[in-house]
């Protein structure tokens, strides 16, 4: 087929070809590219000359690298899952504890009225006080309820597969409400606090899977809480910025910050400073994902008043931007 594209086409063809080879009493696999060359003379075609040019030990490399690059973005995504599983069972005991309390005092309040139901002494105000008492334990159940209920979509949606992600749009805001609900007892744990530095009345949107990039902030509050836990917690500032070029969304600690020679190598290399308990793999495949799936990048940088700031970079024109200065919008990009 090849040599009959050549001579059609007079010019010269070049395609990959495997080839099963018996070596040693074993069946292997070669891989050639193979050029075919029409041989042309005073516009005469006299015959053609293909070249073999074995390429087996690239590509079984090429092979070796991308397993390997799959095996470890999976241990990323089932770490990632074991770490929400266990924020799950850490945020629901919570609204669970509360609902069980609620239920009880509803249950002495039902019990209070049927013992007083032939008791001429309890008045009709006295029911009326004790129904206003069962309606607010009742209002604190379906609150538990209605939160049970968000961070189990939440963490559904993250442990979905990567390779089945829906595009749509999204908010950097609901992104980062449901990269905090999601952090929640870490945060608490560890004496730590959120705190939001940019304009509410501005609305980023993107356009993407957003719990791609849900998991890449969570990663970067871990890490802050993971910094800001050796001086016994603090506060945590996650920021919008805007340039003429990109928006910047950062995350910034008053930790430790990071040793130069390390910060050179955090999103091109498996490097941590986290000794054994980290893999070093979060930033890099972090990154890995800003950039394949958003155009952007990541980046790091220190903190002028101690600490460090890790951000990520969109292109400003992949961004819709509505400001709600007035009653109508003012401007979109």
């Amino acid at each position: 087929n090849a040599v009959q594209s050549s001579k059609d086409s007079k010019t010269v063809i070049t395609y990959e070809q495997d080839v099963i080879v018996e070596k040693e009493n074993e069946t292997q696999k070669q891989y050639y590219f193979v050029e075919v060359n029409p041989l042309i003379s005073k516009e005469n075609l006299l015959g053609y000359v293909v070249i073999f040019k074995d390429f087996t030990p690239v590509k079984k490399s090429m092979q070796q690298l991308q397993e390997n690059q799959t095996r470890m973005m999976e241990q990323e995504r089932l770490a990632s899952i074991g770490q929400m599983v266990g924020g799950l069972a850490h945020n629901l005991k919570t609204p669970i504890l509360s609902i069980a309390g609620c239920s009880t005092a509803i249950d002495t309040l039902v019990r209070e009225i049927e013992e007083s139901v032939e008791n001429t002494s309890v008045t009709v105000e006295d029911y009326h006080q004790i129904c206003s008492e069962m309606y607010d334990w009742l209002s604190k159940i379906k609150e538990s309820c209605g939160y049970m209920s968000d961070i189990i979509t939440i963490i559904k949606g993250q442990a979905a597969n990567a390779g089945a992600a829906e595009q749509a749009a999204f908010t950097i805001h609901d992104l980062i409400t449901r990269s905090t609900m999601l952090m929640r007892h870490e945060l608490l744990y560890n004496r730590c606090e959120i705190i939001s530095a940019y304009d509410s009345n501005t609305q980023y949107t993107l356009n993407g899977d957003i719990n791609n990039l849900i998991q890449v902030l969570n990663n970067l509050i871990s890490n802050a809480i993971d910094a800001m836990s050796m001086n016994g917690g603090g506060k945590i500032v996650i920021g919008i910025e805007e340039s003429p070029e990109y928006l910047d969304l950062y995350v910034k600690d008053t930790g430790p910050g990071i040793n130069p020679n390390v910060k050179r190598k955090l999103f091109n290399e498996m490097t941590t400073t986290k000794g054994v308990k980290g893999t070093g793999i979060g930033l890099f495949i972090s990154n890995a994902v800003v950039r394949g799936k958003f155009g952007g990048n990541m980046w790091a940088k220190d903190n002028p008043d101690g600490g460090a700031i890790f951000g990520i970079s969109i292109p400003i024109e992949l961004v819709k931007i509505t400001r709600f200065d007035t009653l109508e919008d003012t401007h979109e990009n």
